[in-house]
């Protein structure tokens, strides 16, 4: 055996146009040959004396790889057992990293002449079974293209592109180094094992290197890492450690056999192949470590098996990695560091997904771990605490007696209760004063009670919002206000037929001091009210409910009224009774009368519209408990100003100035 160099002139350097290579290896045989493509020697391109030179290198890792395929054949020849009976030739041919150099070589190896002659063979030895090579993706591809036409075997053990796991372009094209799809994917798990998120890439500007960077680039991204920058360098520069041959120990004399090898080669390693053509995606991890004496070791540092469907884990011994700060202390490499719990990653306009700034979540959302993307919602029932690290119940919320407002209100109303009684009873107890027989004191009566009965109505707006509580709040307080209303405008009405009785063409002196009119007035008007209440809590009856979303944070519990509509309704008639009161008040309050009580009718009915023209606005912009405390003040207030312009006057003269209850000064006689 030998190698034939080329000759070159001018030391090294020869014209182009006058290349005659003949970088040839072989030991034929008559059992089985194989043919071998590898680029022993390396040439570039380059001017000198204005002349187009190329310059020959010899690339010792591809010489090594030579002397180790010799010597693979030789041990296979020699034992017995791998092929019985078969003796092993070779011929290896230099394609010194050209793509037409490994085609001519190709069709020399299948021709059996050095002068190609395509779909002939004029071998004087046993045909060529198949090819190992080439090593680079660039020459093998269009070597595939050509031997898939004759389906000759084709088994290169450095050829990672994609694109030759393609069987219908490559029929017959096998590999013993995975795709580099699979590399790079070992190599983004490696990365993210290590928890690096910002990191740079650094390939041969070949069509392997510039793929497969772009390929790495995008798993890396697709894993949440980023890339730093991604650099090129010449292929000369470039070192790159030269995968082992595997041992060639089966009859490559069809290609349906070699698709179906699967045995294990001496260093234990199982050899075979996938419907692709690839082999097992199976990677070590070496880490090479300079010591102070200035020796360098590599040692194995884990592996990651891909071709495994149950478990592709990555398995590393972190104890036996020397780093730059020496073992066991990983170092760092992140653009910006983990948000915390209760924070999210906010991306910068224009920069890597990797940097990013730390915002914190929004009221009602968390983040449990370090480094999330997003704020999680907490469920229905619970809220964020202070945080934002974990989700806790929401505060339930109403206006109860325990609280300061419910308390203070229900205080008012205990107090309006009390003031009411109080003149509820100095009313029956002078009940036959003047000052209070001079304007029906029956109807004073059923209007003291309404009044006390709407202090009281407004403590069942106070306390859990239950079934029956939401079903007769709104009712009661209408019906009851409805009464009181109607009994002002009774007092109103008897005033001014009073009035009109002492004039002596008048038909109403058979009605003054009539009992009738002042009910009448008092049922026809209530019943109205009452028919309105009975409607609505048949349609839409009121129930309790638990609101969510009106304030952050808590569940208000409330009455939901079923209908706003016939809520409004009600109030609307309320409207309508006051109107009408005030209206007639007003018109007869310059009556001749020493103590016209239409005046005091007037101005409480002016105090009680002014309150509920102010409630409307106030409740519908307020929620929760905070609603039902407005419509509680409106109750208080309103119920005030009737007592306060009514009776007042009348208790003042009734206990403070008892030399005014007397006839001649109630009817100015």
């Amino acid at each position: 055996m030998n190698i034939e160099n080329a000759d070159y002139e001018n030391s090294g350097c020869h014209n182009t146009n006058n290349i005659k290579m003949k970088s040839t290896l072989s030991k034929e045989s008559d059992g089985m040959n194989y043919g071998h493509m590898v680029a022993i020697q390396q040439h570039r391109m380059a001017w000198q004396h204005s002349r187009n030179i190329m310059s020959t290198r010899l690339s010792l890792e591809m010489y090594m790889q030579i002397s180790a395929v010799t010597f693979a054949v030789e041990e296979i020849n020699q034992d017995s057992l791998i092929l019985p009976n078969i003796t092993l030739g070779f011929q290896i041919f230099d394609s010194c990293y050209s793509e037409a150099r490994a085609l001519q070589g190709a069709i020399w190896m299948l021709s059996g002449r050095k002068r190609s002659v395509p779909n002939y063979s004029c071998q004087s030895h046993s045909p060529v079974a198949g090819i190992v090579g080439d090593y680079t993706s660039a020459n093998s591809i269009p070597l595939a293209r050509i031997l898939g036409l004759y389906r000759y075997p084709q088994i290169s053990s450095g050829s990672m592109s994609d694109i030759l796991s393609d069987k219908l372009q490559f029929p017959s094209f096998l590999r013993t180094i995975p795709n580099g799809n699979m590399e790079d994917l070992a190599i983004t798990k490696l990365i993210m094992y290590f928890g690096w998120s910002w990191t740079g890439i650094i390939a041969s500007e070949d069509d392997y290197g510039q793929i497969g960077s772009q390929n790495l680039k995008k798993k890396i991204s697709e894993a949440g890492g980023c890339v730093a920058f991604l650099e090129t360098i010449s292929k000369i520069n470039f070192q790159r450690k030269i995968p082992s041959i595997v041992e060639l120990a089966n009859n490559f004399s069809l290609l349906h056999y070699v698709k179906k090898v699967n045995f294990r080669n001496k260093a234990g390693q199982e050899v075979l192949f996938d419907d692709n053509g690839d082999p097992p995606a199976i990677y070590g991890f070496d880490n090479q470590q300079m010591f102070p004496d200035g020796t360098i070791h590599c040692e194995c540092i884990g592996n990651i098996d891909l071709s495994s469907t149950k478990n592709e884990g990555i398995n590393i011994n972190n104890s036996a990695i020397m780093w730059k700060d020496g073992y066991g202390k990983v170092p760092r490499s992140v653009c910006s560091e983990p948000c915390p719990s209760g924070y999210r990653k906010a991306s910068r306009p224009g920069e890597p997904i990797c940097c990013f700034d730390c915002v914190p979540c929004s009221m009602g959302e968390i983040t449990n771990h370090t480094g999330a993307n997003d704020c999680m919602k907490c469920p229905e029932y619970l809220w964020s605490n202070s945080k934002r690290e974990k989700c806790v119940p929401k505060v339930t919320d109403f206006l109860s007696f325990e609280d300061s407002l419910g308390s203070s209100l229900a205080g008012l109303s205990l107090t309006g209760s009390f003031i009411t009684l109080s003149i509820l009873c100095i009313f029956i107890r002078f009940r036959n004063t003047p000052i209070v027989k001079a304007n029906n004191r029956e109807v004073s009566y059923v209007l003291l009670i309404s009044l006390l009965l709407c202090f009281l109505c407004s403590l069942i707006f106070i306390g859990h919002p239950m079934k029956t509580t939401c079903l007769l709040r709104q009712s009661a307080f209408g019906v009851i206000f409805s009464v009181s209303i109607s009994s002002v405008l009774a007092k109103t009405l008897i005033v001014v037929i009073a009035f009109n009785a002492t004039k002596p063409s008048s038909n109403l002196k058979n009605r003054v001091g009539s009992r009738k009119i002042p009910s009448s007035i008092i049922v026809s008007s209530s019943m109205l009210q009452i028919i309105i209440c009975i409607i609505w809590l048949s349609s839409a009856t009121p129930f309790p409910q638990n609101n969510m979303n009106s304030v952050p944070g808590k569940i208000i519990i409330e009455c939901n009224e079923g209908s706003a509509v016939m809520f409004y309704c009600m109030l609307g008639y309320l409207g309508i009774l006051s109107g009408i009161c005030f209206v007639v008040a007003f018109l007869a309050r310059s009556l001749p009368d020493r103590f016209n009580e239409a005046k005091y009718i007037t101005f409480s009915m002016l105090v009680f519209i002014s309150v509920w023209l102010s409630f409307i606005p106030a409740y519908l912009s307020t929620t929760g408990k905070t609603m039902a405390a407005v419509e509680i003040f409106a109750i208080l207030a309103s119920t005030t100003g009737l007592i306060i312009c009514i009776f007042m006057p009348k208790c003042y003269i009734i206990l403070l100035r008892p030399d005014m209850n007397t006839r001649e000064k109630v009817t100015g006689n």
